[in-house]
């Protein structure tokens, strides 16, 4: 489309000095309800622009190209490509365009070229290079894969969405953006196949875990995988999923409404949204997340505080007894001095504040440490009454000076006795 919105045709060779990184969509991205694809804009900030997108693959697209270090400026759908086949006329519009530095010209599809992604249960978003940079990634990336980022090798433990979760060789974990990680210099796999489904998740095993809960967990974790991808992990290569799981014929809605039948069938009472809800569990935390919370929780009373933190707190208290009444923010900049002096400044990080008074209000009961100093002391020495005691015979006592008073039950009259001369 030229600057009039007239429609240009011309042939292939003479297109190939078009600014097409320029030119606006050919077509428009409609929008409505139930609507099965996901349009939307995205701002890259590679040219300061909004660029269009018909679904969360595109989207994914414009964002790598975005991140991408050799691309100067992208176009969506900028031009129709039209040609003749099987007796017919056909056309087809690029998803996108991309200008290079060096002022290549690059046209995308989003389209995997393996359209049965259900091969594949653990697969995350596929990014063709198309020319930016070779194939350094030319499959899809999953769970379990080890890749070389920042020269560190690290294996994939999580995908959430457009974020990869790598754990280092030392146990360090990360979550970058899928578009930084395969577009940062020196990016490569180490691993020829993702890792096995039952081991590829970093720290998944469930040995803490009751044996009841860990069987309910992996199968949870059969089911969610299924929904995602229209396969079981244990599938033989080449099979069909069921067609009540067919991703390609039905939607994510669809899938968990089917399972959620399968489950309520077999005598598991369950609703869609329970399948929805493990199946976000399962993209954040991996197969810990599908344990029941009732299993993992282990309460205690002072809950997850640090016992470094805890210890501090105590000597704190303890210090507090023969010193004045103070104030909570005193404690706290008590604690920060001996924590600092112990493990050294910056080392140990105190809770929040109002987790912190909490912690206080636990381990301060019965104290009194912040009432006043002498009922303060009586609790600490364990005397309550600070009246001295007659140990033997001829020591000096103190003795109550209130004289009595008798009240009438009858007429609920009071009487004080007249003190004895």
């Amino acid at each position: 489309m030229d600057e009039r919105d007239t429609q240009v045709r011309m042939t292939l060779g003479d297109g190939m000095t078009v600014p097409f990184e320029r030119a606006a969509p050919v077509r428009p991205f409609p929008v409505y309800k139930v609507q099965r694809n996901f349009p939307g804009f995205y701002y890259a900030a590679t040219m300061d622009a909004h660029v269009p997108f018909e679904s969360w693959l595109e989207r994914d697209t414009a964002i790598a190209l975005d991140f991408h270090y050799d691309v100067v400026s992208i176009a969506a759908q900028p031009f129709w490509l039209s040609w003749s086949g099987t007796g017919r006329a056909r056309s087809h519009a690029p998803d996108f365009f991309a200008r290079t530095l060096e002022g290549t010209g690059v046209v995308i599809d989003c389209r995997p070229t393996d359209r049965n992604l259900a091969s594949r249960p653990h697969a995350a978003l596929r990014r063709d290079d198309a020319g930016l940079g070779g194939d350094r990634v030319s499959r899809l990336l999953c769970v379990g894969d080890r890749v070389l980022f920042d020269d560190i090798e690290h294996q994939v433990v999580a995908l959430a969405g457009t974020q990869v979760r790598l754990v280092a060789a030392d146990g360090t974990p990360s979550v970058v953006l899928l578009s930084h990680l395969v577009g940062s210099l020196g990016f490569m796999f180490l691993s020829g196949e993702p890792a096995p489904a039952a081991n590829a998740l970093a720290g998944q095993l469930l040995d803490d875990v009751a044996p009841e809960l860990a069987a309910r967990a992996r199968e949870w974790e059969r089911h969610v995988v299924e929904v995602e991808t229209g396969l079981p992990p244990e599938a033989a290569p080449g099979a069909r999923p069921r067609p009540e799981y067919d991703p390609q014929a039905r939607t994510v809605r669809e899938r968990d409404a089917a399972k959620a039948a399968e489950l309520t069938a077999a005598g598991v009472a369950t609703s869609a949204t329970t399948v929805k809800r493990m199946r976000m569990r399962y993209r954040a935390e991996g197969l810990r997340g599908l344990v029941d919370g009732r299993g993992r929780k282990r309460s205690t009373p002072l809950g997850r505080s640090d016992a470094r933190v805890v210890q501090a707190v105590r000597e704190a208290l303890d210090g507090e007894t023969s010193r004045s009444t103070g104030t909570v923010d005193r404690l706290r900049r008590r604690v920060e001095a001996i924590l600092a002096e112990r493990h050294g400044a910056g080392e140990v990080a105190l809770p929040s504040r109002a987790t912190f008074y909490r912690l206080v209000n636990k381990l301060s009961a019965g104290k009194h440490t912040f009432g006043a100093a002498a009922t303060r002391r009586s609790a600490a020495t364990g005397r309550t009454d600070r009246s001295p005691r007659a140990g033997r015979p001829g020591r000096a006592g103190r003795c109550r000076s209130t004289r009595p008073r008798w009240t009438c039950k009858r007429c609920s009259t009071t009487v004080t006795p007249a003190a004895s001369s």
